[in-house]
């Protein structure tokens, strides 16, 4: 059991980061990583409660696993996208699905549905760091 998995309502008003993901291990360095580094963050193991959390905090970054229960990571993301509410949420695909063959068709995806990136996983704390804190930043200078 994720040491992150349940959220409190006053944390995820003010949230900067969503993440929607069910692997209880990768979660919890996730939340640390952006503990450590003072981002708030609210996280879910749920694809439908986790485009729930998005909708209520409108993040700066949705940081979205792709094999998901109930409701996948795509689902979510092409759910984020054709909200206009949510136009600036960022969308970061997570997934441990990359090969050379599926890496064409994720770039093809991220090209077709403005993903801002996606993370193979597995992935250390720096390299999340690497990939997220330069949407969060670049969401500030607007």
């Amino acid at each position: 059991m994720s040491l992150f998995s349940k959220h409190s309502q006053a944390m995820s008003d003010s949230a900067s980061v969503v993440v929607v993901e069910d692997s209880p291990e990768i979660a919890d360095m996730i939340m640390v990583a952006f503990s450590i580094f003072g981002i708030q963050a609210v996280h879910t193991d749920d694809g439908a409660e986790g485009l729930k959390l998005v909708k209520a905090c409108r993040p700066r970054v949705a940081l979205l696993d792709i094999q998901l229960p109930h409701m996948n990571g795509y689902e979510i993301c092409a759910a984020i996208q054709s909200d206009p509410a949510l136009r600036d949420t960022r969308i970061v695909m997570m997934t441990g699905l990359l090969d050379d063959a599926s890496e064409h068709a994720t770039q093809e995806w991220r090209r077709k549905m403005d993903v801002a990136d996606f993370i193979a996983k597995p992935f250390d704390a720096k390299e999340l760091m690497a990939r997220v804190q330069p949407l969060l930043n670049a969401h500030a200078n607007i």
